[in-house]
């Protein structure tokens, strides 16, 4: 398993790890998909031809840069609240290579935020962002194969 998808792998666990069982529930309203901001109308169009909103309290809470153009995954954002934490995520894809998606952000979030950046020619590669802020702990993980760069969103809150 190449690194790109050993990273998409760890992703997916660590999403679905903190729906069932985290003793908290998932706020149903604040489920909710990306939004490009070149779209006044609040939609995007996903690749499956299915429209997709953005809830306006996900973005507020989610705190983070949204990278222009990129699409919902399946599944695309929502809120857990458990005991007195609140963890919002949301995941994109965008058809940008890694480099260009990793500017972006580098150039947007704190110096000092990105932990791990490793490219692998024509296999893709990761690049990992992480820092506080206030009181919140926020992270923005970024991997990719040859046809698109997956975008994962969190940011965690103590209420």
């Amino acid at each position: 398993m190449n690194a790109s998808r050993r990273a998409i792998a760890l992703l997916s666990t660590v999403g679905l790890a903190l729906l069932p069982g985290c003793g908290g529930h998932l706020a149903g309203s604040q489920r909710a998909l990306h939004v490009p901001a070149e779209r006044p109308n609040g939609s995007a169009q996903e690749e499956s031809g299915a429209q997709a909103t953005l809830s306006a309290p996900l973005i507020h809470d989610l705190g983070l840069p949204l990278y222009p153009g990129a699409v919902p995954t399946q599944g695309g954002g929502f809120t857990v609240k458990s005991g007195h934490q609140a963890i919002t995520a949301a995941y994109l894809r965008s058809s940008d290579a890694l480099p260009k998606v990793e500017a972006f952000y580098a150039a947007r979030l704190p110096h000092g935020s990105l932990k791990q950046y490793i490219t692998q020619p024509g296999d893709g590669g990761v690049a990992a962002f992480s820092f506080s802020e206030r009181a919140a702990a926020k992270s923005v993980t970024l991997s990719s194969d040859q046809s698109a760069t997956i975008i994962s969103l969190t940011t965690t809150r103590r209420r």
